[in-house]
């Protein structure tokens, strides 16, 4: 789980310095000095692991599953924003201020919830150095194992250069440049996906908006990415009023996020996204319901409704209810 952590802490980091950008800052609305307080602690969640990924506890394992999924929801958090932002194109101040005031609440949160990991983490280093005290350490030095860490500082901590090495190769499917690709539209203009776009298969994000594309044309990323595992669908990213995935489109995704498309009837079962472990569902008012086999897939963690349907919200309460009957006490249910 340290490694998920590491790879999800690395691709925020990547995602903070874009944004932090001169060309890019003067087109969104953020607060610098907040996305700057983040990129910080994300440095430091960075360092942690590296300084400490010899040191693997319970207490460790747990923090470094709670770190992986936080990364993964503050990415989220930014991409949405960004998304939403460079969409709506020129508005008024009101509008302007309006964008600046909900991005800074939701990175607040975000950065409340790494302040509290942080003391959980101070708490443990606190108490691994005070049991080191009490009982002789013996270091063998090994040149090879040199690493270096986010900030540029060499340390010494044998394996993690291979560690390190690995987690980048895990991201990128071995090719370093091939990590996450957005496609933007431009609104009401649908974009052909079966003709003249091909896609690296080692892609493992995809971000789409605006593209206006058939659900029943999602069959075209699911037969040529099996490597991805983060598919977000933003503004009008797809059209029509029911999608029924196929068998084996999306062997390995693992987080779906279906923000503001006109869906009506979402017909799934557990075997179209068999290692499905976050949905997040945000702005979907047509949405009937959450088909009931979503609840079957067994790697689900969590469902997240955001300003959804009352029929859909409802779907989900009884998704829970009947997977705690089952006994499954991992699953849990957030609505906002």
């Amino acid at each position: 789980m340290a490694v998920a952590a590491y790879a999800s802490l690395l691709s925020l980091s990547h995602v903070l310095e874009n944004i932090q950008h001169p060309a890019r800052r003067t087109r969104l609305h953020l607060d610098s000095n907040q996305v700057q307080t983040l990129h910080q602690k994300v440095q430091f969640l960075l360092e942690f692991l590296e300084v400490d990924s010899g040191r693997i506890s319970q207490e460790t394992e747990d923090l470094a599953r709670q770190i992986a999924i936080l990364a993964d929801e503050a990415e989220d958090v930014i991409d949405l924003h960004v998304v939403y932002q460079l969409g709506e194109g020129s508005r008024d101040k009101s509008q302007d201020m309006a964008a600046l005031s909900s991005s800074y609440q939701d990175i607040h949160k975000v950065i409340q919830k790494i302040d509290s990991i942080m003391n959980e983490l101070g708490m443990i280093r606190k108490e691994s150095t005070d049991v080191s005290k009490q009982q002789p350490v013996v270091s063998v030095p090994d040149s090879s194992s040199t690493a270096f860490t986010s900030s540029g500082k060499s340390s010494t901590i044998v394996g993690f250069d291979e560690h390190l090495v690995r987690v980048m190769n895990e991201l990128t499917g071995y090719e370093r440049d091939l990590q996450i690709i957005p496609i933007i539209g431009m609104g009401g203009i649908e974009i052909n996906v079966s003709l003249n776009i091909t896609f690296p298969t080692s892609l493992k994000k995809l971000t789409l908006s605006n593209c206006c594309i058939p659900w029943e044309e999602m069959t075209v990323f699911g037969s040529v990415l099996p490597n991805l595992e983060k598919l977000k669908l933003y503004h009008s990213a797809c059209k029509g009023s029911e999608w029924s995935p196929v068998e084996g489109q999306f062997p390995r995704l693992k987080v779906l996020i279906i923000w503001n498309n006109i869906l009506v009837r979402w017909r799934a079962e557990s075997i179209h996204f068999p290692n499905l472990e976050r949905l997040h569902l945000s702005s979907m008012q047509c949405l009937e319901e959450i088909p009931s086999g979503i609840g079957d897939i067994p790697t689900l963690l969590s469902i997240d409704l955001y300003d959804c349907s009352d029929s859909c919200v409802n779907s989900a309460k009884q998704i829970l209810e009947e997977q705690q009957s089952f006994g499954n006490e991992t699953l849990q249910l957030y609505v906002g």
